[in-house]
C-alpha cells in the first residue's frame, strides 16, 4: 500500500523538476534544444501530471484503510486503474519528447536527478500493477 504514497511523491518531485525547467529554459540551452520547443513539450508534461491531483487526493485520502476496504472502494470506483493508465499515458507521451530524448542523450550532464524520477516512478509504478 506503501508503494502509492511512494509514487505520489515521485510525481510531485518530478512536478517540482519539470515546472523548474519549464520556468527556465535556458537551463537546457546547452543541449542545443530549440527553447520553444522546450517550454512547448515542458507544458505539455506538467499538464498530464496535473490531471492525477485529483486522484493522488483520492488515494491520499482513502489509504489509510485497511487494505481490503481500500480495494473495495477502489473497485466501485475505479481510481486505481484509471491514475494507472494516465501515467502510463504519461510516460508514452514523454518518451516520445525531443525534451526527453535529449535529457537522455545528455545523462551524465546534471540532470540525473529529473531521469532518476522518470525511472524510480516507472519502477514503482511497475511493482503496484504487478501487486494488483
Amino acid at each position: 500500500m506503501n508503494q502509492y504514497l511512494v509514487a505520489i511523491h515521485y510525481i510531485q518531485l518530478l512536478q517540482a523538476e519539470l515546472n523548474i525547467l519549464n520556468h527556465d529554459a535556458r537551463l537546457l540551452f546547452d543541449l542545443k534544444i530549440d527553447p520553444n520547443l522546450a517550454k512547448r513539450e515542458l507544458a505539455d508534461l506538467k499538464v498530464l501530471l496535473s490531471k492525477l491531483s485529483d486522484k493522488n487526493l483520492y488515494i491520499e485520502g482513502t489509504i489509510w484503510y485497511q487494505p481490503s476496504l481500500f480495494a473495495i472502494i477502489d473497485q466501485k470506483l475505479g481510481v486505481i486503474d484509471d491514475w494507472l493508465k494516465e501515467l502510463d499515458d504519461f510516460f508514452e507521451f514523454s518518451y516520445g519528447t525531443t525534451v526527453y530524448s535529449v535529457l537522455k542523450e545528455n545523462e551524465n550532464r546534471s540532470y540525473d536527478l529529473l531521469l532518476g524520477l522518470y525511472n524510480r516512478l516507472e519502477y514503482v509504478i511497475s511493482d503496484i500493477k504487478n501487486c494488483r
